[in-house]
């Protein structure tokens, strides 16, 4: 399973900020994408878990 979330920002930058939320993205190869690579077996909250961080990281950026 792979998703990939468009970014307004630099997936580099938007994946730098995730990190330091305690969320492990990548930048893909192109474009403004981040790649998001969940666990094959993961549970609800690991997904309201990342949803979280996920939000908590674009409100940071928009105060920013």
């Amino acid at each position: 399973l792979m998703l990939g979330l468009e970014t307004v920002m630099p997936p580099g930058e938007f994946a730098a900020a995730l990190r330091a939320e305690g969320l492990l993205t990548a930048p893909a190869a192109c474009g403004h994408v981040l790649r998001i690579l969940p666990p094959l077996i993961l549970d609800e909250r690991h997904i309201h878990e990342a949803e979280e961080h996920l939000c908590n990281t674009c409100e940071n950026r928009e105060g920013a």
